[in-house]
């Protein structure tokens, strides 16, 4: 490349170089060495806007990608993005996808086109040779067996990039409670043995915790025995600036520094443990109404993880993509069931809730706001003994909106 460029400046300073001869990449090169005068970087750009023009209008509007189940790229027709095929063989299919869509595709990918669901779609953002970014929709249309198992994608250009936007938030959003939900139930931390030592750690880990409050509650001189709402004396005894924890469990104000760091170590471990255990984190994504419902449905246990797959067909198959009334749908028929179990005659008949064992629930930065809290804090009742550490932090919730989760 430096050889290159030194070939191209020696060129330029005897007045023989012809930008029509050069290719998009020298073009490149030649753009970033130094002493160009305004003039002949306007040049240069100029030349590389008609390539870049030229290549769009002979660029196909539709490829095809053959990948191996572990993202391999085996072949490809000519792409959409501008990037030679051949350039692409065993490299990632991954590797030119938008951050933001890569979960989504991986989801869609494993739970649907591995199990033989060819025909759901998946909308994602690939980058061009020229750095921007394009929307596709993808599918897969065949199955391979050899040179190994894999898949024919077909991916072609989205024309309504609104509808795009509004699938892939749902698709992120439905494969992070999917990926978190998974991990409660089948990872190391959270297991899903329901007579052995996940449900024996949960308990203790309540004892634990009930402790803790009940020792902030000495700490503040409060009596908590006979109160309606104990959390609530605890957050206003701590607003008038007195240590809920005291020396033991945060660093202390005075005393050696021994005990000080002593205290540190305690407060760090209790902070480790409120953040272990299977997580599920939607920070920074700003939830609508529909998603909070979506949330909410998942992590009540109303809706369980096998149903996510036909509600989000039914929210993206109805009138401009309703995902609040698909979600209210669900709401009302899980209801319609708990007020048939109050009716039941037998524990037989009865069909129990089944919250997810989550321990950390990330949703800072989300924008709920009040509503968002209201509605949330129904999974706070549900039976979750699992869970520890709820994040709302920055998300424009006022004092109504916190005391929804005393209710």
């Amino acid at each position: 490349q430096g050889m290159g460029g030194h070939h191209h400046q020696q060129q330029q300073q005897q007045g023989q170089i012809n930008l029509e001869d050069l290719t998009l990449e020298e073009l490149h090169e030649m753009i970033q060495m130094e002493g160009l005068t305004q003039e002949q970087q306007m040049q240069i750009q100029a030349q590389m806007q008609l390539l870049v023009d030229g290549e769009d209008d002979e660029r196909p509007e539709e490829h095809f990608l053959t990948i191996a189940l572990n993202g391999t790229i085996l072949g490809a027709t000519e792409m959409v993005t501008g990037f030679p095929p051949s350039g692409l063989l065993m490299t990632s299919a991954f590797d030119s996808v938008h951050e933001d869509d890569l979960l989504g595709m991986h989801a869609i990918k494993t739970h649907f086109w591995e199990r033989d669901q060819p025909d759901v779609e998946v909308y994602l953002r690939r980058r061009t040779i020229e750095g921007d970014w394009i929307w596709l929709v993808a599918k897969v249309v065949s199955y391979i067996d050899s040179p190994v198992p894999g898949i024919i994608v077909h991916e072609a250009i989205v024309k309504n990039e609104n509808v795009a936007v509004i699938v892939s938030r749902i698709t992120r959003i439905a494969s992070l409670l999917l990926q978190a939900v998974e991990s409660s139930l089948f990872g190391s931390e959270v297991g899903n043995n329901t007579g052995g030592d996940s449900v024996d750690a949960s308990q203790d880990e309540a004892v634990e915790i009930q402790a803790m409050l009940l020792n902030a509650a000495e700490n503040l001189g409060i009596d908590l025995s006979n109160s309606d709402n104990p959390l609530r004396e605890l957050m206003e005894a701590a607003a008038n600036g007195d240590s809920m924890w005291g020396g033991d469990v945060l660093i202390s104000r005075g005393g050696t520094g021994e005990g000080r760091a002593r205290d540190g170590k305690k407060s760090m471990d209790i902070v480790e443990h409120l953040k272990s255990g299977a997580a599920l984190d939607l920070s920074k994504i700003i939830l609508t109404e529909g998603e909070v419902k979506l949330v909410t449905l998942v992590l009540t246990g109303r809706l369980q993880i096998e149903d996510l797959g036909p509600l989000l067909y039914l929210a993206l198959n109805s009138p401009e993509m309703d995902l609040v009334a698909a979600t209210d749908e669900f709401y009302s028929l899980s209801e319609q069931q708990l007020k048939a179990n109050s009716h039941a005659q037998s524990p037989s008949e009865m069909v129990l809730l089944q919250p997810p064992p989550l321990a950390v629930i990330n949703l800072s930065f989300t924008d709920i706001g009040d509503y968002g809290m209201e509605t949330l804090s129904e999974f706070l009742y549900a039976d979750n003994a699992a869970l520890k550490t709820l994040d709302v932090g920055f998300c424009n919730i006022s004092p109504r909106g916190m005391m929804s989760l005393c209710q």
